[in-house]
Order: structure tokens, then C-alpha cells, then sequence
């Protein structure tokens, strides 16, 4: 073959490599742009995701699709035996394989260019619907704030949640709808927390409020009793007269402000009448410390004038005749607390009423005593005599110098002194009298009684206050009776065996039966067979006797 020859068909077999080349760099170039595309669709498919839109619409399908244009590219041939001579000779043809070639490629190439174009339509649509979403996201976010604001009844809980009502309306303003999730439970949680913020604090206010109104109440009723005890107490320093010392026109008029004060500002008037009550009790001190050193001058004046009027009395007797009344009236004095000078005056004024009655009662007293004393003087001159008749002895002697002294002393002595006085000598002379009288019977009755024994019987010799009375008999028997002091003793001498005992149990028996003498407690002086000595009758009392 010639040179042209072999060139011909060396053209041939490279215009069948060059079929060949481009077949496979149309696919070459179709998987590329699929790839494009594909990165594409990803880059798409995680913008939409990081925008959320993949929760508007589904992106399944386009997975799946682009699944496809994966198997499609991955199954896609790209390379071709050399071209093969069908026949020799100057017009040779060489086959290019191009159909063994697929249309994976241009398939994957047009699907991955169908991925893109709803990729943005499913963007575009889910945009509208994600904006639909925000619209209606803020207006359940907007619904929500308005209507939990709404619910807010309590005005003291919208006072204290306004700043942050407010606050929190900025955020709903703001929110742009996109992160409803994460923005309205934050939202909840902030309103929560915001109006239990509130409801606490308005709880704290109006137990606030409710404290102040019971320390407001309380102050109105401690201001309100303040003032009843100031206007009491002016009132009692009033009556006991103190205001004569110190002035209280201030807190008189003090307590009408605060009883003004008392309806706008209780707690002010609560501390200011503790202050006008202190002040009052200050005042009340200084006025009592001064009437207390005037009550004192007046009870001192008033003794004076009471005493000074007494020492002016010259007669006792118009003093003993008011003693009772007087002693009274001191007791009003002591008494007097120097306060009232009405009671002063009226004690002074029953003083000389006591006197003016006591003058004229010692007047009467006087006359009435003066007789009496004339009656006592002849009372005592007869009882001078009736005891001058007694026997002589230290007791008549005593008796009758006291009642001289007695009558000596009638016109000048007290009147009760001297009637005591005249009482007891009367005693005193009855009693001696009647002692002596005894004895005078007793002397009868032993003189009767020994004379009946055949007794000479010698007449009674009173020696040394005691009457001695001596008998005996011709045989030169003998009996002796002392009587003193109320008492007899007797002795029987010269006798002779038991004749002495029978003797004196005549002289007994006798007294007894005949006298009236009862003998007890007899004593046997001495004794013995031949000389009994025995005791007798106590005179002072009959009834008891000695031996």
C-alpha cells in the first residue's frame, strides 16, 4: 500500500479515537456537572437544614434522587477498548465502541439538574411556610405575653411586674419567630418567675401595709388612751389643787393638737403624748413637791393655832371637860394633810365650840363639885370620929393622919384624885372598923366562955395592937388567949394529966355551939402530958382555925 494509503486509514482509526474520546468526555463532562450539582443539592440540603426549612417540607424524595444519580454515576462506563478495523484494504472503517457506552451520565446529569430545581422550589416553599410559621410563632408568643399580663388582676402585683412586663414585651417585639422552641419555654419560665417575683413582693407589701395599719391602730389606740390619761391626770392634779403651783395651760392645749394629730398621723401622736405624759408626770412631781412643802407650813400652822389656843386655857377643869373632844379633834389634826385650808378653818372653828361647851360644863362641873367636896368633908369628919373611937394601934393612927391630910387637901386637890383617894380610905375604915368590931365580939365571947368555966377573968388589955385576956382558977389553973391580927392563940397551964384536954375540948365545943366559932385547922403549938398549948380562930376568916 502507499504512503497515502496507510495515511487514510490512520485518519480513520484516529477520527475513531476521537468518536470515542468525545462520547466519553460528553459523559465525563455530564458526571462532573452531576457531582456539581450534587454538591450542590448537599450544600442546599444542609442550608435548609440549618435553617430549619427540612421542617416545612420533606426531603426524602430528593435524597432518594440524589441516592440515584450516585448509582447512576457510579455505574456510568468511561472506558473503551481502541478502536477495531472491520476490514483491511484503502477503504478500511475501525469501529469506536461508543455503543457500548450507557447514558448513566447524562441521566445522572439531568436528574441532578431536576434535583436542584426542587431543591429551590422546596426552598422557596418552605421559606413561605417557615415565614407562616415565625408569623404565627410571634403570634402565639405575643397571645401568650398579652394574655398572662391580662390575667393580672392584682394591681399591687402589675406594679411591682411592670418594669419587667416590660422588659419582657421588648423581647416578644423582637422575637422574630424563628427558635420558638427554645424562646417561648425561656419566655414561660421568665413570666413564672416574673409574676411569683411580684406576688411575693406585693404579698411582702401588703403584709407591710397590714402591719403598719395594726402599728398604725395600735398607735391610734395607745394615742388615744395617752390622751384620756393625760386629760385624766390633769383633771386629778386639778382636784388635789396643783395646778395652783404650777401651770398646765401648755399641755391643755398640747392635748387638743394631739387629739387633731391623733386622726393624720396616729404614729407621731403615739409618741408625742408619751412625751406630753412624761412631761405631765415631770410637772406633776415638781407641783406635788410643792404642795407637800405647803401642806407641810399649813399642818405646822395649824398645830400652832390649834395649841396656842389650848395654852391660852387657864383653867384645867375646861380642859378635862373637852378631853374627850379634844382628843377628836387632835386625831383630825394629826390627821390634816395641810391640803384642804377649808379643813383648817373648820377644825379651828370646832375647837372654840369644844371650848365655849367645856367652859360652860366646868362652870356647871365647878358648882357641882364644890357641893360635893362640902358633902366628903363631913363624911370624913364623921369618919375621923367613928375611927378616933377605935382602939389605938399603928393602923388607927395611920388611918387617921391620912384622912386629916385628905381633909386638909379638899379645896385644893383634884377633884378625881380626891374621890379615888376618899374611895380608898373609906375602904381602909371599913375594913378596921370591922376587924375591931370582930374582935370586940371575940373578946365578949371568950371572956363569956371562960367565966362559964369557973375562970376569974381578968379584964382585956390591949398591948401592942393585940387584946390579952388572962383567967384562972382557984386550984391555980390558968389560961391565957392573945387575939391579933384576926388570929387567937390560947394557953392552958397548970394542969395535970388529961384534964388540960378535956378542958379545951369544953372551951372549943363551946365557942363552936354556943358562939358560932367553927374551928379548923388546929395546930398544936407545944405539948405535954402535964402543959397543952393550942391555937384559935383566924378572925379574918372564920372558917379557919389554928392550934
Amino acid at each position: 500500500m502507499s504512503q497515502e494509503h496507510y495515511a487514510r486509514i490512520e485518519l480513520e482509526r484516529q477520527r475513531a479515537k476521537e468518536r470515542q474520546k468525545r462520547a466519553l468526555a460528553k459523559r465525563q463532562r455530564a458526571l462532573e456537572i452531576s457531582q456539581v450539582h450534587l454538591e450542590q443539592a448537599k450544600q442546599h440540603i444542609e442550608r435548609m437544614h440549618a435553617q430549619g426549612l427540612d421542617a416545612f417540607v420533606s426531603l426524602t424524595q430528593i435524597e432518594q434522587q440524589i441516592q440515584q444519580v450516585r448509582q447512576l454515576a457510579q455505574s456510568a462506563r468511561l472506558e473503551l477498548p481502541p478502536p477495531a478495523q472491520k476490514y483491511g484494504g484503502y477503504d478500511s472503517t475501525f469501529e469506536d465502541h461508543v455503543r457500548l457506552l450507557d447514558d448513566n451520565p447524562f441521566k445522572a446529569q439531568e436528574l441532578s439538574h431536576a434535583i436542584l430545581s426542587q431543591l429551590n422550589s422546596l426552598e422557596n416553599h418552605a421559606k413561605e411556610l417557615q415565614k407562616a410559621q415565625f408569623r404565627a410563632n410571634q403570634a402565639s408568643v405575643q397571645e401568650y405575653f398579652h394574655t398572662q399580663r391580662e390575667q393580672i388582676q392584682d394591681d399591687l402585683v402589675l406594679e411591682f411586674a411592670k418594669e419587667g412586663l416590660q422588659k419582657l414585651e421588648a423581647q416578644v417585639k423582637a422575637f422574630d419567630g424563628q427558635d420558638f422552641k427554645g424562646f417561648y419555654p425561656k419566655l414561660q419560665n421568665q413570666m413564672d418567675t416574673l409574676l411569683q417575683g411580684a406576688q411575693d413582693k406585693a404579698l411582702r407589701r401588703r403584709q407591710e401595709i397590714a402591719r403598719q395599719e395594726i402599728k398604725k391602730e395600735n398607735a391610734t389606740k395607745n394615742a388615744q388612751q395617752n390622751c384620756k390619761d393625760l386629760q385624766s391626770n390633769l383633771q386629778k392634779m386639778q382636784a388635789q389643787g396643783l395646778d395652783t403651783f404650777v401651770s398646765l395651760q401648755s399641755l391643755k392645749q398640747e392635748l387638743g393638737s394631739l387629739q387633731t394629730l391623733i386622726q393624720t398621723d396616729p404614729l407621731k401622736a403615739q409618741q408625742q403624748s408619751l412625751e406630753a405624759l412624761y412631761n405631765l408626770e415631770k410637772l406633776q412631781r415638781q407641783a406635788l413637791d410643792l404642795q407637800r412643802a405647803q401642806a407641810g407650813a399649813n399642818q405646822e400652822k395649824a398645830q400652832q393655832d390649834f395649841y396656842a389656843r389650848l395654852q391660852a386655857i387657864k383653867d384645867p377643869a375646861v380642859i378635862a371637860c373637852a378631853k374627850n373632844d379634844l382628843a377628836r379633834l387632835q386625831e383630825r389634826l394629826a390627821a390634816f394633810d395641810g391640803l384642804n385650808a377649808d379643813t383648817q378653818r373648820q377644825i379651828q372653828a370646832d375647837l372654840e365650840q369644844v371650848l365655849q361647851r367645856a367652859q360652860a360644863q366646868a362652870q356647871a362641873n365647878n358648882a357641882k363639885q364644890e357641893s360635893q367636896r362640902q358633902m366628903w368633908r363631913q363624911e370624913l369628919e364623921h369618919l375621923k370620929n367613928e375611927v378616933a373611937q377605935i382602939a389605938t394601934s399603928p393602923e388607927q393612927e395611920t388611918l387617921l393622919a391620912q384622912i386629916a391630910k385628905i381633909i386638909e387637901g379638899l379645896a385644893s386637890q383634884d377633884f378625881n384624885t380626891l374621890e379615888s383617894q376618899i374611895v380608898q380610905i373609906n375602904a381602909q375604915a371599913d375594913s378596921l372598923i370591922v376587924e375591931e368590931n370582930a374582935r370586940k365580939e371575940v373578946v365578949i365571947s371568950i371572956v363569956k366562955t371562960l367565966r362559964g368555966h369557973e375562970f376569974e377573968v381578968q379584964a382585956p388589955v390591949l398591948k401592942e395592937g393585940a387584946v390579952i385576956i388572962k383567967a384562972a382558977r382557984p386550984s391555980g389553973k390558968r389560961v391565957q388567949c392573945r387575939i391579933e391580927h384576926g388570929k387567937i392563940w390560947y394557953k392552958f397551964d397548970e394542969y395535970e394529966g388529961l384534964t388540960c384536954k378535956e378542958d379545951i375540948a369544953k372551951f372549943e365545943k363551946e365557942l363552936e355551939e354556943v358562939y358560932g366559932f367553927k374551928l379548923e385547922d388546929k395546930k398544936v403549938l407545944w405539948e405535954n402530958p402535964d402543959r397543952i398549948s393550942k391555937g384559935a380562930i383566924d378572925l379574918n376568916n372564920p372558917h379557919k382555925k389554928s392550934l
